[in-house]
């Protein structure tokens, strides 16, 4: 039964790929998405390294941390009170800013790769369009998405080790949950409390091949990483041992960009079978370049319901 799921998933993965090869510009999504991430983390960073008084706080809540301990002195706790509130609403506003880019992005992907999937002409602008239609959606997830990972975190600061488990389990919860959320806000237009209902019984229906097919893209990208790594191992060895510093770097160089576009390809083409599972998911559409036995295989992993007695 786990054989034939892993079958089934690896279909998915190459029927993902071939819609892909036919629209190379899908990719092209996650890239914006990275450059802007960049951007992001830059405005945050600088004002904080910039800053003293925000630079004081970030040690003073990391010392308080790592010491595991409170002022004693009231100065000194109504001084960590300040820099707690300080750090908390920073990372808060990271959060939001963060989620918001990701889920633009990843919606304008989610809308491209529908609209190629339907046969109808799809790029960049088309699916920035329809980002900027579902922008009430998009920034009511993003504000639930940076509410519940600043909540996490709060609570994770305050824990011990078994805490920090069961926070982290019930992360991965929410993200396994919440799978399909995207595809409900951009393709239904609904809000986001109604789009994680819609994602969560999605997953009851795809759970089994939504999990296969995570391990199977985690397996992908471990042997990638192991190829990256040797490539990047033996850079070094070119560049130190043979002391060839331009034929190291080159190498090195390889290992580095292949990791980079493994990261956008998988991504794209999650993003890809996303939209292919939750329109079959909805009412049975097989989109074009994806097999119906291949999506009715990601189905039908429940009993069927016992008919209630008269």
């Amino acid at each position: 039964m786990l054989f034939g799921r892993i079958k089934r998933s690896a279909e998915l993965f190459k029927q993902a790929w071939s819609v892909l090869k036919s629209e190379p510009g899908l990719v092209l999504f996650p890239i914006l998405s990275g450059a802007a991430l960049l951007v992001v983390v830059a405005s945050f960073a600088l004002p904080i390294v910039l800053s003293d008084e925000l630079l004081g706080a970030f040690r003073q809540v990391m010392d308080s941390a790592d010491s595991k301990r409170a002022a004693t002195a009231s100065g000194d706790s109504a001084a960590s009170t300040s820099a707690r509130l300080i750090v908390w609403s920073t990372m808060f506003a990271f959060y939001l800013v963060t989620s918001f880019v990701t889920i633009f992005f990843n919606a304008a992907l989610i809308g491209a790769a529908d609209k190629r999937l339907r046969g109808e002409a799809s790029g960049v602008r088309e699916g920035l369009a329809i980002a900027m239609q579902r922008l009430p959606q998009i920034l009511g997830w993003a504000l639930v998405s940076a509410i519940i990972g600043t909540i996490l975190r709060c609570i994770e600061e305050r824990v011990g080790f078994v805490g920090k488990f069961v926070i982290g389990f019930i992360g991965l919860a929410w993200a396994i949950g919440t799978y399909f959320v995207i595809p409900a806000l951009v393709l239904d237009g609904v809000g986001p409390i109604e789009a994680v209902k819609r994602s969560a019984h999605t997953i009851k229906k795809t759970w089994g091949e939504g999990l296969v097919l995570a391990i199977g893209f985690g397996a992908i990208g471990f042997v990638v990483t192991l190829v990256c790594l040797m490539f990047i191992i033996a850079g070094v060895v070119l560049g130190v041992v043979n002391e060839s510093a331009v034929l190291g770097v080159a190498v090195g160089s390889c290992g580095v960009l292949l990791m980079i576009a493994w990261s956008l390809v998988a991504s794209t083409l999650g993003s890809i079978v996303q939209v292919a599972l939750y329109r079959y998911a909805l009412d049975g559409t097989v989109l074009d370049g994806f097999d119906a036995g291949a999506l009715k295989g990601a189905f039908a992993l429940k009993k069927a319901p016992k008919t209630a007695k008269a």
